[in-house]
């Protein structure tokens, strides 16, 4: 039972897919490459795949990690290309 516990936990902190949780006022975004740019409004982080685009009002960086970033604010629209 250890094994298997350890096993789950070493892919957890391995996963480097990309992953986004969002609620009304809160946008956290796991294993992003590089923040394009950051504006009161919008901010832009690349990913592996493309672009994201965060929309919004008053938007606020809370947590900033070489891989992971938590926005705070009035969240609108989020935008991937």
């Amino acid at each position: 039972m250890g094994d298997i516990m350890f096993d789950k936990f070493a892919n957890y902190i391995k996963d480097d897919r990309f992953n986004i949780t969002l609620t009304n006022d809160m946008v956290n975004v796991n294993n992003y490459l590089e923040i394009n740019y950051m504006e009161e409004d919008k901010i832009s982080l690349r990913y592996k795949k493309g672009t994201l685009l965060i929309i919004g009002k008053k938007l606020v960086v809370k947590k900033l990690l070489d891989n992971e970033i938590l926005i705070t604010g009035d969240i609108l629209e989020l935008d991937f290309k």
